[in-house]
């Protein structure tokens, strides 16, 4: 996933054999999930033929349903369908914008999640409905993090810490009661400070931002999350949000809706929804 992970437990597990799970676990969900890889079942599925149902395996059929759920929840203001918007616009080879690729996917109607992808829950199929890119970057880490926390528990672990990049997730506290302290980065560009400080005991917490990845076009900042309504770079959201839920493939989805969502609109979905949300 382009990142690093790392664990921190309490247990009398064998260190060698969990990290040989966790490593097991995490290269099965790379090569489901990733967009980066050719053969992976995501990419397969995104250059499957239109309207003929595809089997999928397991952990991303979970995926995908989640998606579809948050896709609902978010009025499409969390979306699967950006892969090519993301490299129209580089950041996929890290690349300057390609403009006539822009200018192509701002000319054409835009499909959401919704008109794209149907989901078959009792036989695990999917199918695309029209031509689509989905992309999981939004998503894939979040749910690695619980996968990962599940093979600790399978282990008998009953007190640990699980982060890759910004998405963590811990079970119950520190062995001696104190919970697990995760530092909030202040959303500044050049620098790196800590904003503030939760205490989490069980439960996972994803941060997402785009003050770190973004273009400068014509003195104009273009961030790498993408307005599924625009079909461009978003232009109103914040610089960072850190979103807290029971799981981690949740709270790293909806972190990509309020980075879409504006400052108010985002504070409305909250508290319609009860959810917990930081702007640093």
């Amino acid at each position: 996933m382009a990142t690093t992970y790392h664990i921190s437990f309490y247990g009398d597990a064998d260190g060698a054999e969990l990290q040989r799970q966790v490593q097991t676990e995490l290269d099965i969900i790379e090569q489901e999930m990733s967009n980066w890889r050719a053969t992976s079942d995501i990419m397969r599925l995104n250059q499957a033929p239109i309207g003929v149902w595809q089997t999928i395996p397991n952990r991303l059929f979970d995926v995908l349903s989640v998606a579809q759920d948050v896709h609902i929840l978010s009025q499409g203001a969390f979306d699967l369908n950006v892969n090519d918007l993301l490299s129209a616009w580089g950041f996929r080879q890290n690349r300057i914008p390609n403009e006539t690729l822009i200018n192509t996917h701002l000319a054409k109607a835009r499909l959401t999640q919704a008109q794209v992808l149907e989901l078959n829950a009792d036989l695990k199929q999917a199918r695309l409905l029209a031509p689509a890119a989905l992309d999981l970057s939004g998503i894939a880490k979040g749910y690695a993090v619980d996968q990962v926390a599940k093979v600790l528990m399978a282990f008998g672990v009953t007190h640990a810490l699980v982060a890759i990049d910004g998405e963590i997730r811990a079970i119950n506290g520190q062995a001696d009661g104190s919970p697990w302290h995760i530092g909030v980065e202040t959303a500044h560009d050049t620098e790196r400070s800590i904003t503030g400080m939760l205490e989490l005991v069980d439960g996972s917490v994803a941060s997402s931002g785009n003050y770190r990845h973004f273009h400068m076009i014509n003195a104009q900042r273009f961030a790498h999350t993408m307005n599924p309504r625009t079909a461009a770079p978003v232009q109103t959201g914040p610089a960072a949000v850190t979103v807290l839920h029971q799981d981690c493939v949740y709270a790293d989805a909806l972190a990509t809706v309020f980075m879409v969502l504006d400052h108010a609109s985002g504070q409305r979905f909250a508290a319609q929804h009860g959810i917990d949300v930081i702007y640093p």
